[in-house]
Order: C-alpha cells, then sequence, then structure tokens
C-alpha cells in the first residue's frame, strides 16, 4: 500500500480540566497505544519511523477524527517534535494521508 501525504495545514490546541491526578493522565496522553481510550475516535496507531517519546517518532493514526466526503475513515500521519514530560507537554505535526 502506498500514500501521499496532503499539503492541507491545520492548526490547533487541546486543552481541559481532567479530575485525576497529572501523572496518570500523563501516563495515557503519552503513549502510542493507548491514544484511542482519551481519544474514541481513533480506531488505531501504527508506530512507523523512529522511537516513541522520541523527536523525530512519526506514527500513522486511522479513524473518524475528520469527516470524509465518502464517509470512510481518516489517515494522519503524526510526527513528534517534541516532548516534555517536565511540564506534561508535546507537540506533534499532523498531515492527511491519501492512500493510492
Amino acid at each position: 500500500m502506498e500514500f501521499d501525504v496532503g499539503n492541507h495545514k491545520w492548526h490547533g490546541s487541546v486543552g481541559g480540566i481532567v479530575d485525576e491526578p497529572i501523572d496518570k493522565v500523563w501516563s495515557m496522553v503519552s503513549q502510542t497505544e493507548r491514544l484511542p481510550e482519551w481519544m474514541p475516535m481513533v480506531e488505531r496507531c501504527t508506530d512507523l519511523n523512529g522511537d516513541e517519546g522520541k523527536p523525530g517518532y512519526v506514527r500513522i493514526i486511522s479513524g473518524f477524527m475528520f469527516p470524509q466526503q465518502d464517509g470512510e475513515r481518516s489517515w494522519i500521519k503524526e510526527k513528534l517534535v517534541s516532548l516534555d514530560s517536565s511540564s506534561y507537554s508535546f507537540v506533534t505535526e499532523w498531515k492527511q494521508v491519501m492512500w493510492v
């Protein structure tokens, strides 16, 4: 299977108040395999390149994050730009994947 990455740019951030200890929340949001637990529209994450938790790590995310005209799932290529456990923050770049 091959894919093309779209050139669309999305900008955004997510924030909120969670009634749980920060360490418990961080252990969930900073692990690839736990993404569907806090982002229910995600069906699957697949490692593509690099080491999880380190800048440059790339994964493919599939699910229904962004509506598609044909009603099918979205495919996103996500790259970790930075991760700072001391401030409980990370930055990623997302690009829509078009399967051909």
